[in-house]
């Protein structure tokens, strides 16, 4: 199947994403960026892994989790999604965004006890 013209803007915009997240290993903004760019492609093991080694460098940071929770969950890894959504709904909350994130989490840990999906989730 040939590739639209959109595809090739996605996949230009994640390789654009994909060296600044190399060169600037620092900015949370952009690892988040490259990491929901990746997600969005449906490239949940590539998002697992900059989201995965984000949280390693932002152990608290309620994004990052949430993230990690909905890749887990979309890999079928529902133990880990509980895990990710449980730690973001953990974690304090100091700006709105990050209690955006928490809500989120706390609505995806409903439908994981119910056993329910709310389908994909891109939230930037």
């Amino acid at each position: 199947m040939a590739e639209t013209v959109d595809d090739v803007q996605e996949n230009l915009d994640i390789e654009d994403l994909a060296r600044k997240a190399e060169s600037n290993p620092n900015e949370l903004s952009i690892q988040c960026r490259y990491g929901w760019a990746l997600f969005a492609a449906d490239r949940f093991e590539e998002a697992r892994k900059v989201f995965s080694d984000a949280s390693k460098r932002w152990p608290d940071e309620i994004e990052i989790q949430y993230a990690l929770g909905l890749i887990y969950k979309d890999l079928g890894d529902q133990s880990s999604a509980s895990s990710s959504f449980k730690n973001a709904s953990s974690f304090q909350a100091v700006s709105i965004r990050q209690r955006m994130f928490q809500s989120m989490a706390n609505v995806q840990i409903g439908h994981l006890n119910r056993g329910t999906s709310s389908g994909k989730d891109i939230s930037q």
